[in-house]
């Protein structure tokens, strides 16, 4: 029976009820990720500033710089 509740399966559900853990541990014995920010990011950022981007409604754009510490949270 493939019956999932919230994107988990049943036996998870009852797992956690018992006491353990809802979803599977991360691998943390894999690579990180890829460093999100691309040069185009950091061309608008040259261009228009922090500022110019939040005017701009390029948030995205703002989430991957701070999120990479490129620029601080305001």
């Amino acid at each position: 029976m493939d019956l999932n509740i919230l994107g988990y399966p049943w036996d998870q559900i009852q797992r956690a009820q018992r006491g353990g853990r809802l979803a599977d541990a991360v691998d943390t014995s894999k690579p990180p990720a890829p460093d999100p920010v691309t040069q185009a990011d950091r061309d608008l950022l040259a261009k228009h500033g922090a500022d110019g981007l939040k005017t701009a409604g390029f948030f995205g754009t703002l989430d991957r710089l701070t999120r990479a510490g490129i620029i601080e949270r305001s």
